[in-house]
C-alpha cells in the first residue's frame, strides 16, 4: 500500500532516474518483485506495470501482508511490532480508556489500555509526590494518525528521516506506549529530555512501573529508530 497522496514511479532505483509516466495513488496496492535495491538515497522496491519493471521509495510503501490478525488484542509486551513487522492497519485494542486530563499536556483525547493506564497513572503519581511534573503529550494512535505523522516527518527531514515510523509500525498503535515531557517544553521530543530531572528519574524509575525506554543510544542500528528517552513502552511489572 503506498502511503502519500501520490507517489512518482522510477524507471530504475534511484531518484535521479527517469519518471514514469504514471503515478501510484494511496491507498493503491502493487506486488513487489524481488527484494530491495539499496540507493545512495533510499531503498527502491521493484514492481511490474503492463509488463515493465519500475521503481518506487521503499519509505513510501507499507507492506501489509505482513500484518497480523486485527480481530484478537495483543498479549501486552509481546506484540512485537518494529520496523520490519508491523499490525494490521484496522488494529485497535478492544479495551483502551481515556487517560485524566490532568496528566496530559493537551486537549487531545488520550488512550491506553486499562492495564497500561494503571501503571501510567500510578508512575505519573509517584513523579509528583518526587516534586516532578511528567505528562503525557502522546499514546495510542489509529494508522490514520501515524499516517499524516509520518508523512509530515518525511516532507520535513526527507526519507531517510528516523524518528517517526511507518504506520502499522507504531508502537502507539497498542494502546500501550507514551510520548511525556516535564516542566522544560523547550526539550519536548528532544534527547536533551533524558538530562531534566523528570528523564532522569523515568531512566531509573519507569521499570517498576512496568514500562521500557525502547529506543536507547546503543540499539539505534537494531531498532532503526533514533534515541528518544521521551518514549515508553508498558510491557508489563516483572
Amino acid at each position: 500500500m503506498v502511503l502519500p497522496d501520490s507517489v512518482d514511479v522510477y524507471t530504475s532505483s534511484s531518484l535521479q532516474a527517469s519518471k514514469a509516466r504514471f503515478k501510484l495513488h494511496y491507498p493503491q496496492t502493487i506486488r513487489a518483485m524481488g527484494t530491495l535495491r539499496a540507493a545512495s538515497s533510499c531503498d527502491f522496491l521493484p514492481f511490474e506495470h503492463k509488463g515493465e519493471t519500475y521503481w518506487v521509495p521503499e519509505p513510501l510503501v507499507l507492506r501489509i501482508s505482513e500484518a497480523p490478525s486485527s480481530q484478537i488484542d495483543l498479549p501486552i509486551g509481546q506484540e512485537g511490532v518494529t520496523k520490519l513487522h508491523p499490525v494490521s492497519p484496522d488494529y485497535r485494542p478492544s479495551d483502551l480508556a481515556p487517560i485524566p486530563a490532568q496528566y496530559c499536556l493537551n486537549d487531545l483525547p488520550h488512550k491506553l489500555r486499562r492495564e497500561a493506564l494503571e501503571a501510567c497513572i500510578q508512575m505519573l503519581q509517584d513523579a509528583r509526590k518526587a516534586g516532578l511534573d511528567i505528562r503525557i503529550v502522546s499514546s495510542y494512535r489509529t494508522f490514520t494518525n501515524q499516517r499524516y505523522l509520518y508523512m509530515k516527518a518525511i516532507k520535513k527531514h526527507g526519507l531517510e528521516q528516523d524518528g517517526v515510523a511507518k504506520p502499522g509500525h507504531s508502537q502507539h498503535h497498542l494502546g500501550t506506549a507514551i510520548d511525556v515531557i516535564g516542566r522544560d517544553l523547550q526539550v519536548l521530543f528532544k534527547e536533551a529530555f533524558g538530562e531534566t530531572p523528570e528523564g532522569k528519574w523515568l531512566i531509573q524509575y519507569a521499570g517498576k512501573y512496568g514500562f521500557m525506554i525502547p529506543y536507547q543510544k546503543e540499539n539505534v542500528k537494531q531498532t532503526g529508530y533514533k534515541y528518544e528517552p521521551w518514549h515508553l513502552r508498558y510491557v508489563g511489572k516483572p
